[in-house]
């Protein structure tokens, strides 16, 4: 449910999320770690669900 609300907020923060989870779970599994581990490691990106709270124009703001 958390993400379905992150994508439809912002397709970008979404996108990120999800590769950060990809690659995480592709590190941990060269590593060797166990399926509960890879399971706790995927569910790292989820918690950027909380920023469909955030207004977009200070999420999506460019320069520093």
């Amino acid at each position: 449910m958390g993400l379905t609300t992150l994508r439809d907020y912002d397709e970008y923060t979404f996108t990120h999320s999800v590769n950060v989870c990809i690659f995480s779970v592709a590190l941990g599994r060269k590593l060797g770690l166990t399926k509960l581990q890879l399971y706790d490691l995927a569910c790292g990106p989820v918690p950027r669900r909380g920023k469909s709270r955030v207004p977009l124009e200070v999420l999506n703001k460019q320069g520093a």
